[in-house]
């Protein structure tokens, strides 16, 4: 196990397979980093295996080094190969990045996944009061770099190989070296670098463009207003779209055609005595997909109405992803298009739905005097779960909401499902398999990333391998987790920060057993952080002794616990 000092001091522990007890060793000191400018912020050192006994280690300021070790086991064993930096060029100035993964080509030439974090400040828009507003921005590149075997002089520049950017850095980040491209979860979807907006006009410069033979100087006459082609609502799994036919339409004519992704609606055999705008459907796409096998549509002649000259014509779609709630019906909705049908319909809360809204606001209007409330105002003491049931409020936000992406090694992005989130509960230990644990109702379910043969043929399908029973139920009490890791199906931890004031406040692991088939599985909990030792920086899997040993880097402290996965 390797690490960098707070005095960029490149350490190597090693762990007695006997005694359990860690050996340091200081193999070289990595150069000052750069002063950064003030409005730059250096992000945490990372070490790397490039190849054998050469790492590649960031420090975090802008610069990577290649240091090869000739003897892990001895200090001062370190050579410095050479050092690069990501220069912004401007001023010979550098940019600070965080390094997530690094691989190496069979021409020597090494290829490194950075991230650079940038605050965009967005003006408002003239027509506004508001001032200006600031996000952070994420930028994922490839840089590369030609390894040398003797050491170089000064440092040298990083090419950069493809740039993506992001609202969030990725939570998952895997590599499939058959499929030649990366996984990343994240929770919204990756994308090219975006181009540069418009200038926002000014009220003077905003003028019509006269056309030929054109009058600027004639009012045009004031358009009808048209009701929506149709009506709208959705539950948590279904969506119901409704149109307005005349009632003497026979429902022999009425024709129509779902499919997963799209809808054609034909009306034939029309009353040409009326104007009634009959509504025209081909192929046309959903904002999400459904289930073609399960939707269905319904013709009321009467509508809402006994008597009325106007039907219904409900299509009840049942959606693909549940509980992802649709902004509009169709993908083209609400766009600039000359087509009547992809105006902007607004949803209509279902009746129930908005008492279920109106339930949940009530939380947030009672008395700040009240007995349950602590006398803050906001929250409880004690946790859901440690209260005597669930809070389905509460306890429904575990894990976080991400979206899968595949980058190709090339820089090429797809993000198949942008719409159709799901809860990631946990992420496996660096450098033991590639698979996730998601979140289903109270349970976590281990899923194997796919596997492909070629990156001509890359496969999408994530399999299901086994499941954690009551994973999301237990982990919704643990509010000051700051990494949760899984081995395989065999175990899943949650480590606390160990941030809290006090000597005996929180840096715990809580420790869950697969259940493989049986009605009962262990559970554990361990101080792991906090109080002498410090906050938690970070874990990683070793093999110690020819079994498992779980080793946490705190700020001023490494603890060791053995056999992890025989408890």
């Amino acid at each position: 196990m390797v690490y960098v000092s707070a005095s960029y001091d490149v350490v190597a522990a090693h762990i007695d397979p006997i005694t359990g007890q860690p050996a340091f060793y200081n193999l070289i000191t990595l150069p000052s980093p750069a002063t950064l400018r003030p409005t730059l912020y250096p992000e945490y050192p990372a070490v790397h295996t490039i190849s054998g006994n050469v790492l590649a280690i960031s420090d975090g300021s802008g610069q990577i080094h290649v240091v090869e070790v000739e003897a892990p086991h001895a200090s001062g064993s370190g050579l410095l190969l050479g050092s690069y930096k990501l220069s912004t060029g401007d001023e010979d100035n550098i940019l600070p990045f965080r390094m997530h993964h690094v691989r190496i080509d069979t021409g020597d030439e090494v290829h490194c996944i950075i991230s650079v974090s940038t605050r965009v400040t967005t003006p408002a828009p003239s027509s506004t009061k508001g001032g200006s507003t600031e996000k952070t921005s994420y930028r994922l590149m490839s840089v590369s770099f030609k390894i040398s075997k003797q050491p170089l002089p000064g440092v040298q520049l990083l090419t950069v190989d493809w740039a993506i950017t992001g609202d969030s850095l990725p939570l998952l980040f895997l590599h499939d070296p058959d499929a030649q491209r990366y996984i990343l979860a994240s929770s919204t979807p990756l994308g090219a670098l975006p181009s540069h907006p418009p200038p926002d006009p000014q009220a003077d410069e905003i003028a019509p463009i006269p056309r030929p033979d054109e009058n600027m100087n004639d009012v045009p006459a004031i358009r009808d207003l048209k009701p929506p082609p149709y009506s709208w609502t959705q539950t948590n799994d279904s969506v119901t779209v409704v149109f307005p036919l005349p009632s003497t339409t026979p429902k022999a004519s009425i024709r129509v055609l779902f499919s997963a992704q799209n809808l054609t609606l034909l009306v034939s055999d029309r009353d040409t005595r009326t104007a009634f705008p009959f509504p025209v459907y081909v192929r046309k796409l959903f904002w999400d997909g459904i289930h073609s096998d399960t939707s269905y549509w319904t013709w009321d002649r009467a509508g809402d109405k006994p008597g009325s000259s106007i039907g219904l014509l409900s299509l009840h779609l049942d959606k693909q992803h549940e509980g992802t709630r649709w902004i509009h019906v169709f993908a083209a909705a609400g766009t600039a298009t000359a087509e009547e049908e992809d105006v902007d319909v607004p949803e209509m809360v279902d009746p129930s739905e908005l008492a279920n809204i109106r339930e949940q606001l009530e939380k947030w209007t009672t008395q700040f005097g009240d007995d349950n409330l602590s006398g803050s105002g906001i929250g409880r003491n004690v946790p859901s779960l440690l209260d005597g049931e669930m809070d389905e409020d509460g306890d429904d936000q575990v894990g976080r909401r991400v979206v899968f992406s595949y980058v190709t090694e090339g820089g090429q992005v797809v993000c198949p499902a942008p719409h159709a989130p799901v809860d990631l509960l946990s992420v496996p230990f660096p450098h033991t398999g590639a698979n996730v644990v998601v979140k289903h109702t109270l349970d976590g379910l281990f899923f194997a990333a796919p596997t492909s043969t070629s990156p001509e043929e890359p496969s999408l399908e994530w399999k299901h391998a086994a499941t954690y029973p009551a994973l999301a139920f237990v982990l919704a009490s643990k509010r000051d987790v700051k990494f949760t890791f899984h081995h395989g199906p065999n175990i899943v931890l949650a480590f606390e920060g160990g941030t809290g004031k006090g000597l005996s406040i929180g840096g715990n692991v809580y420790m869950y057993e697969g259940a493989d088939g049986q009605r009962t599985s262990g559970q554990a909990v361990l101080r792991v952080s906090g109080g002498e030792s410090g906050p938690l920086m970070g874990v990683q899997l070793v093999e110690v002794g020819g079994k498992t040993a779980l080793v946490c880097l705190c700020e001023k402290a490494l603890v060791v616990v053995r056999d992890i996965l025989g408890w």
